[in-house]
């Protein structure tokens, strides 16, 4: 799910694409009221909730009620740090403990197969909680308890810059596929053509 695509570059067109070839479900916030002061629909205050949001989060709940749901929220980020990936799904300590993962082993599996693909692949470091945490407000905290969820921060080096991003989400899409789905096999063939400024499908 998209939960900034008004308001960050390049994590529109990740999520998009990334949804497309994994054949995930696909939500995104594509409408902002106001432009001058924009709604997060990441980081939530109730009290702050408005007409959009609520449909949005309507949305999500009925996906995120399915068997087997999982709810990953990309979030394009600048990055000075070795990690350009980073998965995020606890709160700091002087938080209250929140763990928004209740399956812990496919979510294992899969976080050790990203590490390694991308390593070895694309020489992209992969990390976990290293320099990131989850506040109380976040929409995975707000969801624990309910479905598996999880923050995965991409660093602008490949949501923006990277005119080769479509091979690292081909890989992300295939393992989320297969360590979350549960199915070894795309469910779709997805070619896709450059154009120079983008794809055709």
């Amino acid at each position: 799910m998209a939960t900034t695509n008004c308001d960050e570059a390049g994590i529109g067109s990740f999520c998009y694409y990334l949804a497309l070839v994994g054949g995930f479900n696909y939500i995104s916030k594509e409408v902002e009221q106001d432009h001058d002061e924009p709604v997060s629909f990441y980081n939530i205050d109730v009290a702050e909730e408005n007409e959009n949001m609520k449909m949005f989060l309507e949305d999500l709940a009925v996906l995120a009620g399915r068997e087997r749901a999982w709810a990953i929220m990309p979030l394009s980020c600048s990055s000075t740090r070795e990690r350009k990936l980073h998965f995020v799904h606890n709160t700091s300590d002087n938080l209250p403990a929140c763990e928004t993962v209740r399956d812990d082993k496919p979510f294992r599996e899969l976080y050790g197969d990203v590490r390694e693909s991308m390593d070895k692949e694309f020489s992209i470091k992969v990390g976990e909680h290293e320099d990131y945490t989850l506040t109380t407000r976040n929409i995975a905290y707000r969801l624990a308890g309910h479905v598996n969820s999880f923050s995965l921060r991409v660093s602008y080096d490949i949501t923006c810059w990277d005119d080769k991003r479509m091979d690292k989400i081909s890989v992300l899409a295939s393992l989320i596929n297969k360590h979350l789905s549960g199915r070894n096999e795309m469910p779709v063939a997805m070619e896709l053509q450059e154009t120079g400024f983008g794809y055709k499908e």
